[in-house]
């Protein structure tokens, strides 16, 4: 039976917890900090609801002095307000939470001019583990910095990666393939391809998709129908309108990004052009606006909170290795909505 619960005002310990649950202090302290392999169901159960009772708050501060843990993770994005990187962060969220763990969000903005301040900030904190959803190509200090990262503190690359660092990601290269099938299947021959620069893995493994497409479908690549520029609102318009301004504009436009992709439609409506009756476009992601938006997205699932639990699990779990290189593929799915349709035979 469990004992009563205390009057005094103080900040409720774990003894105190272990007093008022009936269970031993050691066995309280291990559930709370996630380790729940050797208790029951009904002595988890008994732990937590005492603690929640009490109003227990856990001691961070000292759980690091006594660990030499911070029971922190630290998260690079490049911008919070993208909805890929809010549900990249709420799987990463998941993952800690699941863990134990709080987490530090440090946004870099989409150029990566603030990344070496990211890393030496979220150090300085005392993480035990970064996930980092900001990598690019063609980077020597950055690299550099990565390497040197790695080779400290936990690290692990989510949805963008590059070098031979550990990484979990969508399979961009199979989802630029299935996007521009199904506007192959549709009938049009005339695919844009819009997206962020090609320092990305994001944007280089979707173009690699769209060009294996093409070419399995025996229609010839051109260079022209492609915009790889910033990754903005305004840049993707830009793209949009340089495209249309072709003497043969295509009719369909695969986007690396439904964000992206709704500012192409808007683009198209602003030339009196319709989507999908004059202009299909298909985006990539599949954010929650996808399926709202009007007309709403044929996009591609892009696992976005899966990746970021796996890579919380995958950095700090049981499982994990700290010197480990983990390379992880995740599949991608095609989601056929409003925004794609046939070639009309006239256009």
């Amino acid at each position: 039976m469990s004992a009563q619960r205390p009057q005094s005002t103080s900040r409720p310990t774990l003894r105190t917890i272990a007093g008022f649950s009936g269970v031993h202090y050691s066995t309280v302290s291990r559930i709370l900090r996630g380790d729940v392999q050797r208790t029951t169901v009904e002595t988890r159960e008994r732990v937590l609801k005492a603690a929640e009772e009490l109003g227990y708050r856990p001691d961070f501060a000292a759980r690091a002095l006594a660990t030499g843990r911070s029971q922190t993770l630290g998260l690079l994005v490049p911008d919070m307000r993208d909805p890929v990187f809010s549900h990249l962060h709420a799987g990463v969220e998941r993952g800690a939470h699941e863990l134990g763990y709080r987490v530090l969000v440090y946004p870099i903005g989409n150029d990566g001019s603030r990344f070496a301040d990211g890393i030496e900030n979220i150090l300085q904190r005392g993480v035990d583990g970064i996930v980092d959803a900001t990598a690019h190509f063609g980077a020597d200090a950055d690299r550099a910095t990565r390497e040197l990262v790695r080779n400290t503190t936990p690290y692990i690359q989510a949805n963008r990666f590059s070098g031979e660092l550990s990484r979990i990601a969508g399979d961009d290269v199979l989802g630029g393939r299935l996007a521009t099938e199904h506007l192959l299947s549709l009938g049009h021959r005339r695919i844009g391809f819009i997206a962020g620069e090609r320092v990305y893995s994001t944007t280089s493994g979707r173009l690699d998709g769209y060009r294996e497409a093409l070419d399995n479908a025996g229609v010839p690549y051109d260079e022209d129908l492609v915009f790889t520029r910033h990754y903005s609102l305004s840049s993707a318009a830009s793209g949009a309108n340089r495209l249309f301004d072709l003497e043969n504009p295509p009719t369909a436009i695969f986007v690396g990004d439904d964000s992206l992709a709704m500012a192409v439609i808007r683009a198209a409506w602003d030339r009196g052009l319709q989507t999908p009756r004059d202009l299909s476009v298909v985006g990539y992601n599949n954010v929650l606006m996808s399926g709202v938006f009007i007309p709403s997205l044929t996009t591609i699932d892009n696992p976005l909170e899966e990746i970021g639990r796996l890579a919380v699990e995958r950095l700090l779990g049981a499982d994990a290795y700290a010197h480990q290189v983990i390379e992880l593929t995740l599949p991608v799915r095609l989601v056929v909505r409003e925004s794609s349709a046939p070639l009309r035979r006239n256009s």
